[in-house]
């Protein structure tokens, strides 16, 4: 799915173009959820909460993905949609256990008690949730 990024609009005499820039929202999905891997694996194990946290944030990073190759070979917008819908809660899941520390400190359920490390992550995951949002029709 292509969608367009930007428009430019150019008058020349009387004349005028629009250009638009168009990307591919599919290859934007990907690279968010590469971002949120990488943000996550950055991150040491003294900063998760507790044992199996880290692999656990991968694991749903990982089918986050598995849910986009899925998607990507379906017809029906519908069938798409519903993917992508699963795709965002589980992002969304993630970033209540992340998102503690924009108030200062994190919560009790946030998996990240490193609020530099939380805050980098976070920032990931609303790009990813962003990116799926946009792909939901």
């Amino acid at each position: 799915m292509y969608m367009i990024r930007k428009s430019l609009v150019i008058m020349c005499g009387l004349m005028v173009f629009t250009l638009f820039i168009i990307g591919n929202a599919f290859a934007d999905v990907h690279q968010s959820v590469e971002a949120a891997n990488g943000a996550i694996q950055s991150v040491a194990s003294p900063s998760f909460r507790g044992m199996g946290l880290k692999e656990a944030y991968v694991q749903d990073i990982e089918g986050i993905n598995e849910t986009f190759v899925i998607a990507e070979a379906e017809t029906e917008t519908a069938d798409k949609n519903e993917l992508y819908q699963d795709a965002l809660d589980t992002v969304n899941e993630l970033i209540v256990k992340t998102d503690g520390c924009v108030a200062g400190n994190p919560d009790d359920d946030n998996w990240i008690i490193n609020c530099t490390d939380a805050t980098s992550v976070l920032a990931a995951l609303n790009q990813l949730a962003a990116d799926i949002t946009a792909l939901i029709q």
